[in-house]
């Protein structure tokens, strides 16, 4: 009850703040991703590549509740309370009644929860089905009956769902069922066997749907590669950190690492899974050839997955956290909890049987995410554990200075002290910045309308950090919607100099361009961003129009069809294809590709009425019978 008072109190708190009510980046994707799923398209057209769970779960609350992302985070902050109470057993198995009371108490206390249980994404519901899962697996260690991991089988499949790294500890956690010394090997057996089949029952739906859209074998998602490729590549930092021509964001990612793959590898097709091998294989090249900087890499990011430091992902905790006055009270942090719990669990030793599986699943975990890249969010689901086991070194050193043993409280006094400053050194050079936080905020108020708003906070960002691309970007197209041209030329002209791949700022820089009519500026920032992102099909598009507009029509066609090898289903391309074709009498060319525009983006038909370009293909009535329009309009 004190976790949902709690919860409900933050949800007011963040109620109607710009900066949560800001979907960006994987918000964003997930929320077009459950409107799509409510408009029917439940299955899907392509292998995932993003965790399948959260979409569905967020399009049922959708339909449940009318669609509103504030009703989805009130049911996943109603879900994160029902995860604190599930702590409560899982300490009890750990250590007793009372560990298992303070572990409820100090997961109440944990901020971090209530930041992600609040935000649109996976983590809040995943990190449940975590907890769900940590207590399955314990409650199927004290009792040993094969109906008892049966249901932690299901229960880890669950959470894989949410979390594709999860796979790992299935076979982890299945070989120690067997060598676990304490039935006839032939219960072990069969009790590991039904583990495995209900955690592959569980996830097989997924697989299945994955061959029946995409013909290709792929448990759950098909981004493994790519993400141990964004750790292991020339510009890795142990974060995540751009490889060279790929764009890390939702809408362009899986479509840049697949171009990039067909580029590096000649092929014109490649199945996910290949996609994903390619990637892998290409981390591990890095691997071979640069050792030493492999080593470097791992050991950062082993420091910061164990570090008080939140590294922000799509948000910042920090910056939430001067936003709202309860995450500012619930002051327990990672850095704290690291310690106390390892120690815990290293306290549960003589206890083989506490001590082996909580220790496998968290040394499990932390080996299936510090090879990739580090994030706050990616290592939130060891805190339940570290939360669990945190009393049984609070309840031991209060026991132990209670009977006056303090040679043996020095003894584990000192391994605590080291690890307390271990966490807490501050590793991280960047700091708690904002620059990111105030660009959101800069989204959301352009998104409102309100330019002038988005542009001072694009300032505040700058203010802190002067190299921030993003922010130069997002302030052009706040000068470009302002029409102050000359201010919005000079942002993106900066944004392209600190990030050379960002594909946006060049097209809205040529697009500002085309508005103004410098048809030969605009080609000349349309080529400079191809020169640099060849596989950027959108760019293409653009070079084309530069053309289109000064009566180059044969040239425009040619852009347009290059776009099209890059990008078959571009609608855009088709259209203005069409257009240019038309201009040069390819009548029935023209035709087959703005019927192929219409389409794909069935908005593109009432456009083409209204288009000059188009006329050469008869007067508009006879294009609206054509394209299905039947009134003409």
């Amino acid at each position: 009850m004190l976790a949902i008072a709690l919860r409900l109190l933050y949800l007011g708190q963040i109620a109607g703040h710009p900066y949560f009510d800001t979907l960006v980046l994987d918000a964003q994707a997930y929320d077009q991703q459950a409107r799509q799923i409510l408009n029917g398209n439940w299955l899907g057209d392509k292998v995932f590549y993003q965790d399948p769970f959260y979409p569905y779960f967020l399009a049922v609350v959708y339909k449940i509740f009318g669609g509103e992302p504030g009703a989805a985070r009130l049911v996943q902050l109603i879900l994160g309370a029902a995860g604190t109470a599930l702590i409560y057993p899982i300490g009890r198995r750990l250590a007793g009644r009372r560990a298992g009371i303070l572990a409820a108490l100090l997961a109440t206390a944990y901020g971090l929860f209530y930041f992600y249980d609040g935000l649109i994404g996976k983590d809040g519901p995943g990190l449940v089905l975590v907890i769900l899962a940590l207590w399955a697996l314990l409650r199927a260690a004290e009792q040993a009956t094969a109906g008892a991991w049966f249901a932690a089988g299901a229960a880890l499949g669950l959470a894989a769902l949410t979390r594709g790294n999860l796979l790992l500890l299935a076979p982890l956690l299945a070989l120690w069922i067997v060598l676990a010394p304490k039935s006839p090997l032939k219960n072990r057996l069969i009790q590991a066997g039904l583990f495995i089949l209900a955690f592959a029952l569980v996830i097989s739906p997924v697989t299945v749907r994955n061959w029946l859209v995409g013909r290709d074998f792929v448990p759950l998602t098909a981004q493994a590669g790519q993400n141990f490729y964004i750790g292991h590549n020339p510009r890795a930092g142990g974060f995540f950190e751009h490889p060279e021509r790929i764009r890390l964001v939702p809408q362009y990612e899986e479509e840049d690492f697949r171009r990039e793959a067909f580029r590096l590898t000649g092929r014109p097709d490649m199945k996910p899974s290949e996609i994903s091998d390619f990637w892998m294989a290409q981390g591990w090249k890095y691997v071979r050839e640069h050792p030493g900087r492999t080593l470097e890499l791992l050991g950062i990011k082993t420091a910061m997955f164990f570090n008080d430091f939140e590294i922000p992902d799509n948000y910042n905790f920090y910056f939430a956290k001067e936003q709202t006055r309860l995450l500012k009270v619930l002051g327990l942090s990672f850095g704290l909890i690291a310690p106390l719990g390892l120690v815990g669990l290293a306290l549960l030793w003589p206890d083989r049987r506490r001590f082996f599986l909580p220790a496998i699943f968290f040394l499990g975990y932390l080996v299936s995410i510090v090879p990739f890249h580090m994030a706050s969010r990616y290592r939130l689901p060891v805190a339940p554990l570290l939360i669990a086991a945190a009393p049984v070194t609070i309840l031991w050193l209060y026991e132990k200075a209670r009977s006056g043993n303090r040679r043996t409280l020095v003894k584990v006094l000192i391994p605590l002290a080291v690890l307390l400053v271990f966490c807490h050194w501050p590793f991280y050079a960047k700091g708690r910045t904002f620059d990111a936080s105030y660009t959101a905020l800069g989204i959301a108020a352009a998104e409102s309308g309100d330019h002038q708003k988005a542009v001072d906070y694009y300032g505040q960002a700058l203010e802190i950090n002067p190299d921030y691309a993003s922010a130069y970007y997002n302030l052009g197209n706040a000068y470009l919607a302002l029409k102050k041209y000359d201010r919005a030329e000079a942002a993106f002209r900066r944004a392209v100099e600190l990030d050379r791949h960002l594909v946006q700022a060049y097209l809205n820089w040529g697009n500002l361009y085309l508005e103004t009519g410098r048809f030969d500026q605009a080609e000349r920032v349309f080529q400079r961003g191809l020169n640099q992102n060849p596989g950027a099909a959108e760019l293409y598009v653009g070079w084309g129009l530069s053309f289109h507009f000064r009566g180059l029509y044969s040239q425009a066609a040619n852009s347009f069809r290059q776009a099209l090898e890059i990008e078959p289903g571009l609608a855009p391309a088709h259209y203005n294809l069409a257009c240019a074709l038309a201009r040069t009498g390819l009548i029935d060319q023209a035709w087959t590709h703005l019927a192929e525009a219409a389409r794909l983006d069935p908005g593109l038909a009432p456009k083409a009425l209204e288009d000059e370009d188009l006329r050469p293909l008869g007067p508009p009535d006879e294009l609206g019978r054509r394209l299905g329009l039947t009134d003409g309009r």
